[in-house]
């Protein structure tokens, strides 16, 4: 019985929380292609990314300020472009590290190919560790589960504006153990609109709303800005967790993104900092 109890408040605090947004990104337009694996925000090239997310103020059960990080290539040819990452995140009792690709295509069709259709997919194997001490049941010793998965988007653009629907976790496999599940990544729906707007080719607005079911229903909504091709800002809002997230981001000689958030909710208590780096290492 106290078995139980643990996993399910966990599980509670957990879901209710950070599982809200189905990964710690928390930048939804600055991490768009992570949620929905059809969309590409780079030109033509190829690309080396880091990121990075620190909490300040973890929810309730998870480790004591955890670190998530991941490490990424983008190859982007015209139509065509592939993505790899791996990635590590961690809550209180469950460690875990994940190895995907993704590809995705682009059609273009109309006059002067006004329109466009992405399609995308990304396949996931993940590994996770539970640790038996950290549940405070009596048992000790750890226990790894493999768990793949698939991402599944699409995304129809006209010009500046943009719509696209993603599936996230598709297969949402269990970690069981001994006929108890410890832990699940949920499968998620996306909608996104969003709208790329240049003012004089000097500025750019990108105001952006996202609507998701999660096991509970959410909304992303917010506005990026970006002022002479070199400075990045972002704004988002997300529900029910009633979460702020700021970003600020520097384009250097068109090769090198630096960038930096910070995210907080006044009603959870929590808050957390992210950094990343983009380096363009060919055309």
């Amino acid at each position: 019985m106290k078995k139980t109890v643990s996993v399910i408040a966990f599980l509670a605090a957990a879901l209710s929380v950070k599982a809200q947004n189905i990964a710690p990104r928390d930048n939804y337009l600055w991490d768009i292609d992570y949620y929905n694996p059809s969309v590409v925000m780079k030109s033509n090239g190829v690309y080396a990314d880091f990121y990075a997310r620190y909490d300040i103020n973890p929810i309730k059960n998870a480790d004591v300020n955890p670190l998530d990080i991941s490490a990424e290539t983008y190859v982007v040819r015209d139509d065509h472009h592939w993505q790899a990452s791996l990635a590590h995140d961690g809550l209180s009792y469950f460690d875990a590290a994940a190895f995907s690709v993704a590809y995705s295509h682009l059609f273009n069709f109309g006059a002067n190919k006004q329109h466009s259709f992405s399609v995308g997919g990304r396949v996931t194997l993940g590994y996770g560790r539970i640790d038996f001490s950290k549940l405070d049941y009596g048992q000790t010793g750890y226990k790894i589960m493999v768990r793949p998965d698939l991402d599944l988007g699409v995304e129809y653009r006209y010009k500046f504006f943009h719509t696209g629907f993603a599936v996230k976790n598709i297969l949402s496999l269990p970690l069981k153990d001994d006929g108890m599940t410890y832990f699940r990544y949920p499968r998620a729906y996306i909608w996104h609109m969003l709208f790329d707007l240049n003012v004089r080719d000097k500025v750019k607005f990108i105001p952006y709303f996202a609507l998701g079911v999660n096991q509970n229903i959410f909304i992303d909504a917010g506005l990026g800005m970006c002022f002479l091709r070199v400075c990045r800002f972002n704004y988002s809002f997300h529900g029910p967790t009633i979460s702020h997230n700021f970003g600020l981001g520097f384009d250097i000689a068109k090769r090198l993104h630096i960038g930096a958030g910070y995210c907080f909710s006044p009603t959870h208590r929590t808050s957390g900092v992210t950094m990343r780096l983009s380096v363009k290492i060919a055309e």
